[in-house]
């Protein structure tokens, strides 16, 4: 049970949480509100939210309860799925060149370097979710030049190591696998690319085998 919100705030932003989708704390009430005859009345009912402090990660109080409270009151951000406005947080992106899904420009020679977008699907899609959903980010790419092939001991290569290794929190265009499929969370698809064999048409047999084979020459 937390004292103050000091308390509330320094357990709902321990590390551990960083990637937990819904965290919240009931604890006694803090705060002298909604009428209480003084404070300890109630409970009161704080949640994590990963975006909402300027973009980085806070808590926001949700609601109090007490005995002057009609029932339990129904907060709509309880269990809200996804955050609407990503507060200008600075996301870091990793993707490779694969025109035309994905195109883009070298600013350094360095390994690991940013690198600027140029016009292609993959550009085209996360422009619109940026401006939708009020992110930024920053581009590079993986610095081993792979896109991620899984080695012994649960390891990866490329952008899925980089994912693994939370030095990526989005990449671009990866060719979903079974194994890939262990280790990070895709989104829909939106790009559905078909490959086919070609091959030339059988020719027609030489006329000196019409002897021996007569219908197909």
């Amino acid at each position: 049970m937390g004292k103050s919100d000091h308390v509330t705030t320094a357990l709902l932003l321990h590390p551990g949480l960083r990637n937990t989708r819904y965290a919240f704390y009931v604890t006694k009430q803090i705060h002298r509100k909604f009428n209480t005859k003084k404070e300890g009345t109630g409970v009161e009912v704080w949640r994590w939210c990963g975006y909402c402090e300027g973009g980085e990660a806070g808590v926001e109080r949700l609601g109090t309860w007490n005995e002057t409270t009609p029932g339990i009151p129904q907060h709509p951000l309880l269990f809200r799925d996804r955050p609407e406005n990503y507060n200008r947080h600075k996301f870091r992106l990793f993707e490779k060149e694969l025109f035309p899904y994905i195109s883009s420009e070298r600013l350094s020679d360095e390994p690991g370097a940013l690198i600027r977008h140029r016009d292609a699907i993959g550009t085209r899609v996360i422009q619109a979710m940026s401006s939708s959903l009020n992110f930024t980010y920053e581009v590079r790419e993986p610095i081993d030049d792979h896109w991620g092939v899984e080695l012994e001991g649960g390891n990866w290569t490329g952008i899925v190591k980089h994912l693994q290794r939370e030095e990526a929190d989005i990449c671009l265009d990866l060719t979903v696998t079974p194994q890939r499929y262990q280790v990070i969370q895709y989104t829909g698809g939106y790009i559905q690319q078909s490959v086919v064999i070609l091959s030339s048409k059988p020719r027609p047999l030489p006329e000196y085998l019409s002897l021996i084979r007569p219908f197909e020459c």
